[in-house]
């Protein structure tokens, strides 16, 4: 099998799109939610999701205030790159890949991300996401006694790996700038620990990710600009290398990593 693991700002959308400001204060997203939901079946009410009619009745009594949740759909349909999107779909069709999310977007939940990638046809490429220990917009997130405690053992695995893999990578200087062994790196190598039947993979992203990738990462570096043609050359040429599966060194082997893999993600209801 071969992974793409896809962040979204930066890559998706360009930092400078604003553009979902101007439609939601113009009163369009209900209406554009509604007719989603006639075109977007996958078990997610996504007018309901976005708080419906009170939501849209209050705002527009107050017209301020909407929750995260429809700043995130209205994202997706206005400031996402139309380009970027397409060639995301080439690079997918191309090779085979399926996506992995390995951006902060996963923390929203699976199902809502899956909703928001079938605005663009792009739900059906969606395999799995990187560890999260739950979702910012659960509307059951006061019900989950669990949630301090996955986040607090994650955050402690999180940082035993980056600062073991520090030790094997590292800070190192390109192009007159220093560059060091990321969190996220860290995320997906755990990852592709798990997932042997992973064989080739790439990552992309506007955080650089070169150590500890190596030819397996792509660069979003101009954020303006997105997915480029240049760039979805290069991920299909990665995607090329097949010379997985990629266990994590030996060193990284331990009894806390297999305990926390146990307590965690055995049981997620999440794709991990």
């Amino acid at each position: 099998m071969k992974a793409l693991f896809l962040d979204i700002d930066g890559v998706l959308q360009p930092v400078r799109n604003q553009h979902r400001f101007d439609h939601i204060h113009n009163f369009e997203l209900p209406g554009v939610c509604k007719e989603l939901n006639q075109r977007v079946t996958n078990g997610l009410d996504l007018y309901e999701f976005c708080g419906g009619d009170e939501e849209d009745r209050r705002f527009k009594a107050e017209h301020h205030g909407l929750s995260a949740q429809n700043y995130d759909v209205a994202a997706v349909l206005w400031d996402w790159d139309p380009e970027a999107v397409r060639l995301l779909h080439q690079v997918l069709d191309e090779t085979g890949a399926k996506i992995v999310l390995s951006t902060d977007w996963r923390e929203k939940g699976f199902e809502f991300c899956q909703a928001l990638f079938d605005i663009h046809g792009l739900g059906q490429y969606l395999y799995g996401a990187t560890f999260f220990p739950g979702s910012y917009f659960d509307p059951k997130r006061s019900e989950d006694k669990d949630r301090y405690a996955r986040e607090h053992d994650w955050g402690v695995m999180q940082f035993t790996l980056t600062d073991e893999f520090r030790k094997i990578y590292p800070e190192t200087e390109v192009n007159g700038h220093l560059r060091w062994f990321e969190r996220r790196t860290a995320e997906i190598l755990e990852y592709l620990d798990r997932h042997r039947e992973i064989t080739a993979f790439v990552a992309v992203d506007d955080i650089d990710l070169s150590i500890g990738l190596g030819e397996h990462f792509v660069y979003s570096a101009d954020r303006r600009d997105c997915i480029t043609p240049e760039m979805a050359q290069k991920m299909k040429a990665a995607l090329s290398i097949e010379d997985g599966p990629y266990p994590l060194p030996a060193s990284l082997q331990t009894e806390k990593l297999r305990q926390w893999r146990e307590k965690w993600v055995k049981n997620c209801k999440y794709r991990m």
